[in-house]
């Protein structure tokens, strides 16, 4: 499968998204489409579903669509690719001390990794916990904003060695953008040399969003 770019005539879909701002998706995503609007649809919801569903039969699934999710990336990337640049996953809403703590994207990149000598490293832990864009949507609040999220990320200096000379910013929706954007901003002040660039599952496509929310 051969990853997509974000160009001119998708990227006014992400508002935080700047021209200069490399992203590579796998697919489109559409807002509440339920499970069967699309594969891609099954894939994130998937994919999204709640830790606290663990040992149901359901969950299965979610582990299925994780190792597919990394098995495409693996598969799209170059070898090079795999070889020179660091994976970073986009942290979850929840802290790690939180019962509620999913690192699916980890998982995904792990199984990405496989038989590889990827970097894949957790160089930005968050300090506290944030409801999910979803559910703040379904409420009609608002989404967390980039300088909101910049302000719970940080580094972590126990793994900023070696620095990193190109950097893929790992999730697994693209909506606003607004978690990319944090997370670039908190490692370009610890990296200013690194290439920076972002890898998502899928994209949301704004014509949901009009009357429906997807997650970030």
């Amino acid at each position: 499968m051969r990853l997509l770019q974000i160009d001119d005539a998708t990227r006014g879909d992400h508002r935080y998204l700047a021209v200069e701002d490399y992203c590579l998706y796998q697919g489109e995503y559409t807002a509440r489409g339920g499970f069967g609007c699309s594969p891609m649809n099954d894939m994130i919801l998937n994919i999204k579903k709640s830790v606290t569903r663990r040992g149901r039969q359901e969950y299965q699934y979610k582990e299925r669509d994780i190792r597919r999710a990394g098995e495409v990336f693996r598969a799209a990337l170059s070898a090079e690719a795999l070889a020179t640049v660091t994976f970073v996953p986009v942290p979850p809403s929840k802290a790690i001390t939180h019962p509620e703590y999913d690192n699916r994207i980890e998982l995904i990149l792990a199984h990405m990794a496989e038989g590889s000598a990827a970097d894949v490293r957790q160089l930005v832990i968050q300090n506290g916990s944030y409801e999910p864009s979803s559910q703040a949507a379904l409420r009609g609040g608002e989404r967390m904003h980039a300088d909101d999220l910049i302000a719970l990320y940080a580094i972590d200096e126990a793994i900023a060695a070696p620095a990193p000379r190109r950097i893929f910013i790992v999730d697994d929706v693209l909506t606003t953008g607004s978690h990319f954007v944090a997370m670039k901003t908190v490692l370009r002040r610890r990296y200013p040399e690194a290439w920076i660039g972002g890898l998502f599952i899928a994209r949301r496509r704004i014509e949901d969003d009009a009357v429906q929310q997807a997650p970030d």
